[in-house]
């Protein structure tokens, strides 16, 4: 993080209009992610999904998802000759040295296709965007944002929510929370923690309070 929202705040009162402030939304698998994205969506906030990056890298035929099926297999294409996300998935939570090989070699590519929108968006007069980061701090990209939130909730509340939505048992689902580290991995540096453990309507409630605070161009989107 370069400087708080604070000092972003003061640029924008003393006349500098064209800052563009990037916030960084992250949290472990379950936590709230996207929920928190889709908030400030409403509030027309655009933003960046790291995962959809990903996604677009390794599309049938590109160098990336060659790669890929080099490095884990080609079990994880479907009948059609596409990645299935699912069984990729599978394979770097149960192998823990494929996760990182996979990482080592996805997280520079994604970084540059964020980085790349970003400038689009800034081009086009965008004064905040917010870019939602899995594994922010593990791929140490903290250096890309004005301010970091961090989205934390419990680890049996996380499971749950991965059982109903993704329909895998809660095995597979503890170990794919264990996967990307524990909780102080997310915590520890961000510039906010946002507890989500109870409905939306209250997660709604509280981001929509932070936002509020701590948005530098207030009135902008809020």
């Amino acid at each position: 993080m370069v400087q708080s929202a604070i000092g972003y705040y003061l640029k924008y009162l003393a006349g500098n209009e064209d800052y563009l402030f990037i916030l960084g939304l992250t949290g472990s698998i379950g936590s709230g992610k996207t929920e928190a994205a889709n908030i400030l969506a409403e509030k027309g906030v655009p933003i960046i999904d790291a995962d959809q990056k990903g996604h677009e890298l390794y599309a049938p035929g590109t160098d990336v998802q060659m790669s890929l099926v080099k490095i884990v297999g080609e079990s994880i294409l479907s009948e059609h000759g596409k990645i299935n996300r699912s069984v990729l998935g599978k394979f770097i939570i149960e192998k823990p040295h494929l996760l990182e090989q996979v990482n080592k070699l996805l997280h520079p590519l994604i970084r540059n296709r964020i980085e790349e929108e970003i400038n689009i968006l800034k081009n086009s007069g965008e004064l905040t965007i917010a870019v939602q980061v899995p594994l922010l701090f593990q791929a140490k990209w903290e250096d890309l944002f004005d301010e970091i939130w961090a989205i934390e909730t419990a680890e049996n509340i996380a499971i749950a929510r991965l059982v109903s939505s993704r329909g895998i048992d809660s095995k597979f689902a503890q170990n794919w929370i264990s996967s990307q580290g524990d909780s102080k991995t997310f915590t520890e540096k961000a510039d906010v923690v946002i507890r989500n453990e109870g409905t939306l309507s209250e997660f709604k409630l509280k981001v929509d309070k932070i936002w509020t605070e701590r948005n530098p161009y207030r009135g902008k989107h809020d």
